[in-house]
């Protein structure tokens, strides 16, 4: 057009845009990344009538991005832990996915881990607890979220194959002062009959102790509250905050002293001689130490007074 042949009225030109639609990984409705999640928590991809459209683009930068697994299993409201390398980190860095149907056309759920502080690790994704049992894919895939309005962008999507079968979700509840560990299984996990749960790993805050060498006074897949477990916790507690732990009396008193753990017997001599545990008086007469018996809350609580009498002071 030759504007100088328009003697009047105004001339308007609009924009065109020629997109490629083989160079978009996907499109979202504006906002809709950005909304406030748990992190790992896969959302329901809904209706939206809105006008406002966001590109997340390929970007061969990420190319190095890799996940280690190409199937999972788990059940409805159960997670999905997948192992990573290769990531991009930084800024708005996150590893997300795509839950589609299992022929991988039909778009279905949406969500992103923490944001990224490591090249490799893991990530898990929580599915939705109304999820139908069956096959589904899910596509992984690193990415950088830039805030509404702006073009994110994402590397080739890992793809794997997700079966969700009919089943239990087991829930494992971490204590006070404790933190589970970047190798650990999903705290939720879900099983079927026969299978089991990858192992979940908590470690101590600061300030917060496990009993030293407890995997030798029971199980390696967690601690019993036994009363010379207990002991051993207030032991190192005590070492840790830099109390007075010389103190030693015999256990030959106590007529089932055989039966303390060789790993535990310091930390009860140091409890008896303190006067933290002073045995249980049996209708025989004889004193035991019932090391290996279960502590009632009443006979911690006592414990944990003595302990702030005798031992902080």
């Amino acid at each position: 057009m030759n504007a100088s042949s328009v003697s009047n009225g105004n001339i308007c030109v609009r924009p065109a845009f020629n997109l490629n639609p083989n160079a978009v990984r996907f499109i979202s409705a504006i906002g809709f990344k950005e909304e406030t999640a748990t992190a790992g928590t896969l959302r329901e991809i809904g209706a939206y009538n809105g006008n406002g459209w966001k590109l997340t683009l390929p970007d061969s930068s990420r190319d190095s991005f890799a996940v280690t697994e190409t199937t999972a299993t788990t059940v409805p409201g159960g997670a999905v832990t997948l192992h990573y390398t290769g990531a991009a980190t930084g800024d708005n860095e996150y590893v997300s996915a795509l839950l589609y149907d299992a022929a991988g056309t039909k778009l279905l759920h949406y969500g992103s881990g923490a944001a990224l502080t490591s090249a490799g690790g893991t990530v898990s994704f929580t599915l939705p607890a109304d999820l139908a049992p069956g096959m589904y894919t899910l596509k992984v895939f690193n990415e950088q979220k830039n805030g509404n309005n702006l073009s994110d962008y994402a590397s080739a999507f890992k793809t794997v194959t997700l079966t969700v079968n009919a089943g239990n979700l087991v829930k494992v509840i971490r204590g006070e002062g404790m933190t589970r560990s970047a190798a650990s299984g999903a705290a939720s996990q879900g099983v079927t009959s026969g299978s089991s749960i990858t192992p979940v790993v908590y470690t101590a805050n600061e300030g917060y102790y496990f009993p030293e060498n407890y995997t030798s006074l029971g199980t390696t897949t967690g601690v019993t509250a036994t009363r010379e477990v207990d002991i051993v916790m207030m032991y190192n507690y005590a070492q840790a905050k830099g109390y007075d732990t010389k103190a030693r009396v015999s256990l030959d008193q106590f007529s089932d002293a055989a039966s303390v753990s060789p790993a535990a017997k310091e930390a009860m001599e140091w409890a008896v001689a303190m006067g933290l545990i002073n045995g249980i008086r049996n209708p025989d007469g004889s004193v035991t130490l019932n090391a290996q018996g279960i502590a009632s809350r009443a006979q911690v609580s006592a414990i944990a007074q003595r302990f702030c009498e005798n031992v902080v002071k």
